[in-house]
């Protein structure tokens, strides 16, 4: 599945926000990456359509389980490329 940059960057931002708690407040999603709520909301949407995201009212945001892969592939994409710099510093 192809992701922008940006969607991955709320993917990352969602998996951060929900490993303490079962799901993250639209409004914790955009003071994590610096952006108004109703920009996070769009955002959100897209990535819901394309089933990688899951809302409760009320209850707020979660990644799915193919968002949840997704997430930790870039997780660990960026773990291994810093590893490789540090490796090379």
């Amino acid at each position: 599945m192809h992701l922008t940059r940006r969607e991955l960057e709320y993917l990352k931002a969602l998996a951060e926000l929900t490993e303490k708690n079962s799901r993250a407040r639209l409004k914790d999603i955009a003071n994590r990456l610096g952006v108004e709520p109703p920009s996070a909301l769009e955002a959100l949407r897209r990535l819901a359509g394309k089933d990688l995201v899951d809302y409760k009212y009320r209850k707020g945001y979660r990644l799915t389980e193919k968002g949840a892969k997704e997430a930790e592939a870039l997780i660990q994409q960026l773990k291994k490329l810093l590893s490789n710099l540090e490796s090379k510093s």
